[in-house]
């Protein structure tokens, strides 16, 4: 099965994309059918092919959102990992291009 390890700026960071919630990385791995280890500033997605990318992707929308000013909430979380699982990643992205400017 492929790996994937994603790394982050730092814990804190990466804790509060999932909102600090170890059962939104478990409901993360039973809705997209990866494993995922998760230490310090870093963490590693295993499964299959296309369940590591969609997961990569939900990091990255997180992130993106994160970066762009978004405090994420659990229904924030909830709401991107429902819409990355039913294939709605592009619509999301579309969200935070441009880059919003508050």
């Amino acid at each position: 099965m492929p790996k994937k390890t994603l790394h982050f700026q730092n814990p804190r960071y990466l804790n509060q994309l999932y909102c600090g919630r170890e059962d939104n990385l478990a409901l993360l791995e039973k809705t997209l059918d990866v494993q995922i280890v998760t230490r310090e500033d870093w963490l590693t997605l295993e499964g299959a092919d296309e369940a590591v990318e969609r997961a990569e992707s939900l990091f990255d929308l997180l992130q993106e959102g994160r970066n762009q000013g978004l405090s994420i909430k659990n229904a924030d979380f909830l709401h991107m990992l429902n819409g990355v699982a039913n294939g709605h990643y592009e619509e999301f992205r579309s969200l935070f291009e441009p880059a919003v400017v508050i």
